[in-house]
């Protein structure tokens, strides 16, 4: 295992952080752009640079529901709720939905409650899914120079103890 060069890290390390800080405003930018940002809670995200045996990663520290917004959401087999509802009536509150009164064959209107329309919302979720809309993906794509230069920079902090470590078994 490499060790991380601590003089080459103190020099360009602020490099380092400023790819970071490019790459996380990118990401936000399109989760506006996909409209994925009704609470703020996956928009505000922290993140950091953080070591992993031999290499430094850029780490977003996300929402758990990112992962539905990335990659979609299939058609629910069991149906089981697991919270769905609940998650949907909060979307629609903080979003500030406006609720659509609904025509009966009657004739006449009945207005929904929140309640309702998350029900609605739900089971065309569970019977249909929906597709991922890839904001992450799109904004690290976007941006392979940063990512290009990142790995790059990273690589340059290791170099001198794995060559001093390579050194040091041919003398043995």
């Amino acid at each position: 295992m490499a060790t991380i060069n601590t003089e080459k890290f103190i020099e360009l390390s602020p490099e380092l952080y400023d790819i970071g800080k490019s790459l996380a405003e990118a990401y936000k930018k399109k989760l506006i752009q996909v409209d994925a940002v009704a609470s703020g809670k996956l928009k505000n995200f922290n993140w950091d640079i953080v070591q992993d045996e031999d290499s430094l990663k850029l780490v977003f520290f996300l929402e758990d529901y990112w992962k539905e917004i990335e990659f979609g959401r299939g058609k629910t087999k069991n149906k089981v709720n697991q919270g769905v509802k609940e998650k949907i009536a909060e979307w629609i509150r903080v979003k500030g939905i406006p609720l659509k009164p609904i025509v009966l064959k009657s004739g006449e209107q009945k207005q929904p409650t929140v309640e309702q329309v998350a029900y609605a919302i739900t089971q065309k979720i569970h019977n249909q899914g929906y597709k991922g809309r890839q904001p992450l993906e799109k904004a690290l794509f976007e941006n392979q120079n940063l990512t290009k230069q990142f790995t790059e920079i990273s690589a340059k902090m290791f170099i001198k103890p794995v060559i001093t470590d390579i050194l040091n078994l041919s003398n043995k």
